[in-house]
């Protein structure tokens, strides 16, 4: 390797071609970001004149290798690193070329178009110019490099518009000094000047023993940042080359159709991370590919070092076709018929925001399963999804849930429908459990939904049922969700003036009140619908309905009045419209029985004689508890008999980590004075050392009735 400091002239005079690899990613600099600072720093100098004459602007570094060249010919050099560089100095001289033949300065312009031409009598056709850019670039750089002070043209992209701005920055330099032909020369040759003699790169010389390759990743963080893909196809690219690929074929017939198209750079948000489709992509196609999860931020290293150096012979051509074969299949995603069993489980994962299933989901379409097989996994998948988030149950374990998954269904794919229905209904804790039919109507039936799940979700799942109602062909079918429609309360949230209780006692206002949140209650309308009901009383909300087309609300305008026994009534209609949506594993598993589920592993309760607690201790207790116990407490009441870890029920609730010990230490110290220790809920530990809450069914009962008086059901926090 050698590495010099060089001007532009010292560079780019001497006849030669800068060729850049086609496997390079296209021209992606831009005007605020790149082209303005270069000639902000161009202009400092200029600023200077003639005192700053000897003052240097260092540019970057760009590293070079030589390529074989015919007898004859001017040599040529491959451009490893510094494509972006090099290519804006070209477009940047030919512009101060054309500038200074606009305004008469034939002599500058024909120094500056020596750094980007190789004369004529040396070179022919493309090879005239000084730096060949990657394939995607080619006509557009060829056009606005032959178009000398005639303009660049309407399709020329990026390089034109760079064309454009640095010719218009040059010509405006040379006349702000006014029109006098003297001022305007002298602009010229201080411009000139500037740019032949001042600007400066780091030329590194690769000998043919130097690893291209590994100089170029540590060096290219430069510019514009590359994406993790970028460097796994610079790196493959590389490789097949090695290993005698026709890489110009494969990267025109295979890379450029599929992963160099620009959907792949847009940005977009899943889960959490809002990346490049690209970087998405890498990520779940190496969670897939590793059967373990992968660092969001290691994604290159992770595929040069467990992927493509593994083995160390691996077929670069043929990993760079698997590569974008499967990109194929995660982009079709976005293309299957939205009334098809794919196009509604992509649709749930949207509406459930759930993203750490879709590296299993790109193994079930890359095996090649029969679409009924597939279909059953797809199926078996956005049930368990949607039920689980119906009944407000962690996501913290589906990371590890779905990647466990990977190696067993890609071992036996002609039985992954079955191998997923039984893991997934294979466990009865709460942080895993796939939930039957019986939990789904118990937990709807009573339990609030709005303001217990986010609204987006139940908005989502609203719609669906409205689809299921018109799914019987006897209405007009619509698949897409109106942007206008919003979530109504049918008995407003605030229903004291407009809608009186015949009993108004305490216990009936609680009643009602524990209803107003769930299922049976809540109903899709448009937004502007919504205003008008607000909190109006029933006949005039029954009223405004009878404008709504929604199947969904057919059944409400024909009840004479809206009550707690009407709210009972639908949510159980509902109820069996998501069972008929969603079937859950009672009816995707033949004999399923969820009493056979395995059991946890064995926990070992700490002090079980604490939790014998009469009515009167535990009302005692309760109302000198903390604020935070009173939460807990409730939550707890929720599961009766349920053993779950502290971590889950911190997760629900949105607790740091270790709250839940926090408030229960708290609590114990007033218990231990107020009730010589005795507390409502029982704890233990498992073999691993996690702490494990429960309580038992006949004190949930009481702690409801505690924390909610004659309240039909649990409550929340």
């Amino acid at each position: 390797m050698q590495a010099q400091v060089q001007t532009i002239t010292d560079l780019l005079y001497a006849p030669g071609t800068l060729v850049v690899p086609i496997y390079q990613r296209p021209y992606v600099w831009r005007r605020e970001t790149q082209w303005e600072p270069l000639w902000d720093d161009i202009q400092w100098l200029l600023d200077g004149q003639p005192e700053n004459s000897a003052k240097r602007h260092f540019l970057g570094a760009v590293v070079l290798q030589q390529l074989p060249t015919p007898h004859g010919e001017p040599p040529r050099h491959e451009v490893i690193d510094g494509q972006q560089r090099m290519t804006t100095l070209q477009i940047l001289l030919a512009a101060c070329a054309a500038a200074a033949a606009q305004v008469g300065e034939e002599n500058v312009s024909r120094s500056l178009r020596d750094l980007v031409r190789n004369p004529d009598y040396l070179a022919t056709g493309d090879a005239v110019f000084k730096l060949w850019p990657t394939e995607f670039d080619r006509a557009a750089f060829r056009q606005v490099m032959s178009a000398g002070t005639d303009g660049t043209g309407s399709d020329t992209g990026l390089i034109g518009e760079a064309f454009d701005y640095f010719l218009g920055a040059a010509t405006d330099f040379a006349l702000e000094g006014g029109p006098d032909p003297e001022v305007v020369s002298g602009r010229m040759l201080a411009l000139r000047d500037v740019l032949m003699k001042q600007l400066q790169v780091v030329s590194i010389n690769l000998n043919h023993d130097d690893d291209a390759q590994v100089i170029f990743e540590t060096l290219n963080a430069r510019g514009t940042p590359l994406l993790e893909l970028d460097n796994v196809k610079n790196a493959l690219f590389h490789r097949a080359g090695l290993q005698n690929a026709d890489v110009q074929t494969l990267n025109e017939s295979v890379w450029e159709p599929q992963l160099g198209q620009p959907y792949w750079r847009e940005e977009v948000r899943q889960g959490r991370l809002t990346r490049p489709r690209a970087e998405l992509f890498l990520f779940h196609w190496l969670t897939m590919t590793l059967g373990e999860t992968v660092q969001a931020t290691k994604l290159f290293p992770t595929f040069r070092n467990r992927v493509m150096d593994h083995p160390p012979d691996r077929d670069a051509e043929a990993l760079a076709v698997e590569l974008c074969d499967d990109a194929a299949t995660m982009r079709s995603f976005d293309d299957n018929p939205i009334d098809s069993p794919a196009g509604r489980f992509f649709r749930a994962l949207t509406g459930a925001d759930v993203t750490t299933v879709l590296p299993l989901t790109l193994l079930l379409f890359k095996l090649g399963l029969t679409t009924e097989r597939r279909d059953r996994a797809l199926m078996a998948l956005e049930s368990y999804l949607v039920r689980r988030m119906l009944l407000g149950l962690t996501t913290k374990s589906y990371n590890r849930l779905f990647v466990d998954m990977l190696d067993p269904v890609r071992g036996r794919p002609d039985e992954a429908d079955q191998l997923l229905l039984n893991q997934l209904a294979a466990s009865g804790a709460s942080s895993a459990v796939w939930p039957d039919d019986a939990m789904l109507r118990e937990h709807l039936s009573s339990r609030p939904l709005y303001g217990w799940i986010a609204r987006a979700r139940i908005e989502y799942v609203l719609w669906e049922l409205e689809l299921v109602l018109r799914s019987g062909g006897k209405t007009e079918p619509i698949v897409e969700k109106p942007r206008k429609l919003s979530i109504e309360h049918i008995l407003p949230q605030q229903w004291s003036t407009n809608w009186p209780l015949l009993d108004d006692t305490e216990t009936a206002k609680a009643h009602r009140e524990g209803l107003v949140n769930v299922l049976g209650n809540l109903t899709l309308v448009t937004g502007a619908l919504n205003s008008s009901m607000s909190n109006a009383d029933w006949p005039t909300k029954r009223e405004r309905l009878r404008s709504s087309i929604l199947l969904l609300n057919q059944p409400i305008k024909q009840e004479a009045q809206w009550d707690e026994e009407s709210i009972r009534a639908r949510g159980r209609v509902l109820v069996e419209l998501i069972t008929q949506r969603w079937p859950g594993p009672d009816q995707l598993i033949p004999d399923f029985d969820p009493g056979l589920r395995p059991a946890r592993g064995s926990i070992h309760e700490e002090n079980p004689g604490n939790v014998e607690t009469s009515p009167e201790q535990l009302r005692a207790l309760l109302g000198g508890s903390s604020e935070l116990m009173r939460v807990l407490l409730a939550n707890l009441a929720e599961h009766p008999d349920e053993r779950r870890r502290y971590a889950d029920i911190e997760d629900v609730l949105g607790w740091t980590q270790g709250r839940v010990g926090k408030v229960f230490g708290g609590y114990a110290k007033y218990a231990s004075a107020a009730a010589d220790g005795k507390r409502p809920f029982r704890i233990g530990r498992d073999e691993t050392g996690e702490w494990w809450m429960w309580l038992d069914a006949e004190l949930a009962g009481i702690v409801r009735d505690v924390l909610q008086p004659g309240a039909s059901g649990p409550v929340g926090p």
